[in-house]
């Protein structure tokens, strides 16, 4: 079997995932995928994630995409992901609310932004809660997750918790690509509330995608995440997400 050495695999899974980042924001100018006015621009973002990131596991899987997370998961499975998920984000968002809160009086700047800006709730559940979910699982949990599994041994520690390398990596990237937010027009104290509570969700999708062995559960996580986004709409809140 040909030597795999770990540090070159872990920088070009980075560099890779980040020019499929960089290409799909670039993506999102191509108007001429907008082929209706219904449709977002994310729409082009996430279909050149979904395209590359799929194509890149079918290319390095050698066909078996079970080795990349294509495989079913038991629905029992779920139901501690889920509520450790729901725990977790409700945690989050009261320790993160006050400091976002604190950012936007320290930068003069609270206005709230994010992709589901400015969209119907009937957008937001095609475009955010499926399309969306799906694509970014498939490019940070799918491909450059697994791609990095060679370095799944290395791990680190938050509290008791053991998280492995490809883990936290794919979740730290996920995480910054939010930053994205701020060319929406929205404030730092928001953005950075966005940027941390997303590297959160990241690490619970990415923790219990390794521990089942399926792409699914990721993105049954990522989809639950982003159910409050489409709550805010439907009730007529700006969502923020």
């Amino acid at each position: 079997m040909k030597h795999i050495n770990p540090c070159n695999r872990f920088v070009s899974g980075v560099l890779i995932c980040l020019g499929i980042y960089g290409l799909g924001i670039w993506a999102s100018e191509w108007k001429f995928i907008r082929f209706h006015s219904w449709i977002p621009d994310s729409f082009a973002t996430h279909t050149v994630f979904l395209v590359c990131s799929l194509s890149l596991m079918i290319r390095y899987s050698g066909g078996n995409l079970s080795r990349y997370g294509f495989r079913p998961v038991n629905l029992r499975n779920l139901i501690r992901p889920v509520l450790v998920l729901a725990l977790i984000f409700a945690a989050a968002n009261i320790v993160l609310v006050p400091v976002s809160n604190l950012i936007s009086r320290l930068t003069g700047s609270g206005t709230p932004g994010g992709q589901a800006q400015g969209m119907s709730a009937g957008q937001i559940f095609v475009f955010i809660v499926i399309y969306a979910s799906v694509c970014e699982e498939f490019l940070f949990r799918g491909f450059l997750q697994n791609f990095l599994a060679l370095l799944s041994p290395v791990t680190l520690r938050i509290f008791k918790l053991k998280l492995s390398l490809p883990v936290v990596t794919g979740a730290v990237l996920f995480g910054l690509g939010h930053f994205i937010v701020l060319s929406t027009g929205a404030g730092w104290g928001p953005v950075i509330h966005i940027v941390l509570l997303t590297t959160t969700i990241g690490l619970v999708a990415g923790h219990y995608a390794e521990r089942t062995g399926s792409l699914v559960t990721a993105i049954v996580l990522h989809m639950i995440a982003n159910i409050p986004a489409l709550i805010s709409a439907l009730v007529g809140i700006s969502p923020g997400m």
